[in-house]
């Protein structure tokens, strides 16, 4: 390979900064294109990037997809990293899919939805997951954490809030010791939530429940701000759930797990196949009784299960071997 040009197109590198970091060290010239939102950019720094870019790696399967897909040079590579709302939303039927060379999922439920809407095809779309830094993760628990449940990003309301302090309640019935930490940014700091009536109303119904009711009192529910920082919060979880309507991987879930917290998940499509059975519930009666009779904590089974599928050195790799496979 003579040249090694990667351009990262996108309006959030949040899920992919390491792997940025990990590109740069394997000694690609890495450029930014970096999008005010979905569909707003720089038309004329977007025009100069593309100019001296290989292979062009697109996080998120929105605007930005679409005009480089429009844009890019035949010998230029596309990749298309798609999340849950690209293809919930229908965004990613706006993509020109003959110009992408790879569309990369990062589970395989939803590489199907989007195969059975016609926005992608089989041979150019890809299952690779979310990466796992299981190294920094693999902290010494607190004392506190064997009563510590987390639920990693509680924002929009699909991610099941209310289930949340459901489940806290039952816990706290059987230990009033049990607590539950919200970890991520409030309702009222996400301009596009403030904008979603139904979204702002259905937070203030939970916060009003945290006041009133005599099962979450002061101490049973806890925030915690927003950090790209996580493994000293981690430290401090000794359970974390996924009680979502619906998800694409949950990383939140992966990284706790890989932290020695102990996972359990309601079930939502696809979790059987990213995760083992045993951390899967099917009602909250269940996960009551899994987090109540959890065996030790660390978790050193759940650790090891993260760490041999879906740590950075394996997914890293898998990613790259996409960027080399162009010209």
């Amino acid at each position: 390979m003579l040249q090694k040009n990667v351009l990262f197109a996108g309006h959030d590198f949040k899920f992919i900064n390491g792997f940025i970091n990990y590109v740069r060290a394997q000694g690609w010239n890495v450029r930014m294109d970096k999008w005010f939102r979905h569909s707003r950019h720089n038309w004329f720094h977007s025009i100069y990037q593309l100019q001296h870019a290989d292979v062009i790696f697109c996080e998120w399967g929105l605007g930005n997809a679409v005009w480089y897909a429009r844009h890019k040079r035949p010998s230029q590579r596309l990749i298309v990293r798609v999340h849950a709302q690209e293809v919930r939303g229908g965004y990613l039927a706006k993509v020109p899919k003959e110009k992408v060379d790879s569309f990369v999922f990062v589970s395989d439920h939803l590489r199907r939805a989007a195969i059975n809407k016609g926005m992608v095809g089989e041979s150019n779309s890809v299952v690779i997951p979310n990466a796992v830094d299981t190294r920094s993760l693999a902290q010494p628990k607190l004392r506190s954490a064997d009563r510590t449940i987390a639920m990693v990003g509680y924002i929009p309301k699909a991610k099941r809030l209310d289930l949340a302090l459901d489940l806290i309640s039952e816990l706290r019935k059987k230990d009033p010791t049990f607590r539950l930490v919200l970890k991520g940014k409030r309702p009222e700091e996400l301009k596009w939530l403030r904008l979603r009536d139904d979204e702002m109303e259905f937070f203030k119904r939970q916060d009003e429940r945290i006041a009133v009711e005599d099962l979450l009192g002061r101490d049973a529910v806890g925030y915690s701000k927003f950090s790209p920082e996580m493994a000293s919060f981690y430290a401090g979880v000794g359970h974390i759930i996924s009680l979502s309507d619906y998800e694409s991987f949950h990383l939140g879930l992966a990284e706790g797990a890989a932290s020695g917290a102990v996972p359990s998940i309601l079930r939502w499509e696809g979790s059987e196949d990213l995760y083992p059975s045993d951390w899967i519930c099917e009602s909250l009666g269940e996960m009551t009784e899994r987090i109540v009779n959890s065996p030790s904590i660390p978790d050193r089974g759940a650790m090891g299960w993260v760490r041999e599928r879906y740590d950075v050195q394996i997914v890293y790799e898998q990613l790259v071997n996409m960027l080399r496979h162009f010209g």
